[in-house]
């Protein structure tokens, strides 16, 4: 019996490689795109871009409605972005491959309350990509039932 899906296994090949903001910044928008497109397969994807200081990022956000999209939701994140001199298998590709996972069943089998899934740029920098998203939920006086961090799960 396999341990990881097929798509889970795909997911990982395509993160799993040296995609560092400043030092592998190709690398980082290959993994950027390719997160938009797993993500838009299931539905619309938010670009929410940001700047803080001189680093620039962008936030994939989808948000699935679940049975009662009136209920406060749920986000669940994961970084995308990867460390220096690594291809970022456990930091952080592990995490976007079981948020993409996660995606794609409650996609099929919504649950009760919305789910917001959030692929978050710029954390090896500081925890800025969670940050700004944080602070913009806060200003917008959006409320969540509850935010759940997937980070190194292999």
């Amino acid at each position: 019996m396999a341990l990881l899906s097929p798509a889970c296994r795909k997911d990982l090949d395509a993160i799993a490689i040296p995609h560092h903001p400043s030092w592998d910044p190709v690398g980082l928008m290959a993994v950027r795109s390719y997160v938009r497109q797993q993500l838009a397969a299931l539905g619309d994807v938010e670009e929410h871009s940001f700047r803080r200081g001189s680093h620039e990022g962008v936030n994939l956000i989808l948000k699935l409605p679940g049975r009662n999209p009136r209920s406060r939701p749920l986000l669940v994140g994961a970084h995308y972005d990867g460390p220096l001199q690594s291809i970022g298998a456990d930091d952080n590709a592990s995490a976007v491959a079981a948020l993409l996972e996660l995606g794609r069943r409650w996609s099929k089998a919504p649950p009760r309350r919305p789910v917001w899934l959030v692929a978050f740029d710029l954390e090896e920098w500081g925890l800025i990509g969670s940050t700004v998203l944080a602070e913009q939920l806060k200003a917008d006086r959006q409320r969540l039932k509850l935010m759940v961090s997937l980070e190194m799960l292999a």
